[in-house]
């Protein structure tokens, strides 16, 4: 501190995120390609389902495709579940920070 109380130098650290940035790009990117993907296949077997509804099929068969329809529309649900997580998980772990206010709030925060 100088004489006058006021802060003489001011500390800044830096890191270079790219590579971590671009890996988590990659990564978000095949988990939405999975999500899609495996959604696809499993709104196919719904649809296959479906189509054995139109058959008279005996009363235990026709209670194992709706067991394996609802399996199929569950497991739907949790790819819906995982992508909302990752969402709210996106939003705490990243944000802007204003430095320049930051770095004010604390010096007047300080000053005598």
């Amino acid at each position: 501190m100088s004489d006058s109380g006021k802060p003489e130098e001011v500390l800044v650290i830096a890191r270079n995120i790219t590579e971590r940035k671009k890996a988590e790009e990659k990564e978000e990117f095949l988990h939405s390609l999975l999500r899609h993907d495996v959604r696809n296949k499993a709104q196919v077997v719904q649809g296959y389902h479906e189509l054995l509804k139109d058959y008279d099929l005996p009363g235990e068969a026709e209670e194992y495709v709706e067991r394996a329809n609802k399996t199929v529309q569950d497991s739907i649900d949790l790819i819906e579940k995982v992508r909302t997580l990752r969402k709210i998980s996106e939003k705490d772990e990243i944000g802007e920070v204003n430095v320049g206010m930051t770095i004010k709030n604390v010096v007047s925060e300080n000053e005598p």
